[in-house]
C-alpha cells in the first residue's frame, strides 16, 4: 500500500468511526442529532462571511435566510435589520433557531418550517 492508499484508508476509518459516535440519523430528519453543534454566538465578529453580510444589511432591510439552520447567519442579522424571514426544513433546526430567537428576546424573525423546493 502506497502513502496515497494509507491516507485514503486512515481518512475512510476516520469517517466510519464519526459515524459510529453520531449512531444513526433519525429518517425524518438528519439533523436531529447535530443541530446543537450549529448553534452560534450571534454577536461574533470574527466570521469573514457574516461581517460581509452584515455590511450589506441596515435597519430597514427585509432578509430571507433560506436553509436557516439553526440561525448562525439569522439571528446576527435580524440584530441588524427591520425583519428577517428564516426558511429551515429541519424539525431539529427549527427547534434549535426558536430556541435561540427566544433566548436572544428577537421579535422580528419570522421562521418558516417548511422545505424552500415546494
Amino acid at each position: 500500500m502506497n502513502a496515497c492508499q494509507r491516507w485514503g484508508e486512515m481518512v475512510r476509518l476516520e469517517h466510519a468511526q464519526s459515524e459510529r459516535m453520531r449512531g444513526e440519523p433519525d429518517p425524518r430528519d438528519y439533523w436531529v442529532n447535530y443541530a446543537q453543534n450549529f448553534v452560534a454566538d450571534p454577536r461574533r465578529d470574527n466570521d469573514v462571511l457574516l461581517d460581509t453580510l452584515r455590511q450589506h444589511v441596515g435597519p430597514g432591510h427585509v432578509v430571507m435566510d433560506v436553509g436557516a439552520g439553526a440561525g448562525r447567519y439569522a439571528l446576527p442579522l435580524a440584530m441588524v435589520c427591520r425583519e428577517l424571514i428564516a426558511v429551515e426544513p429541519s424539525p431539529a433546526m427549527v427547534e434549535a433557531l426558536r430556541e435561540q430567537v427566544a433566548s436572544e428576546g428577537l421579535t422580528n424573525i419570522s421562521v418558516v418550517h417548511s422545505s424552500w423546493q415546494d
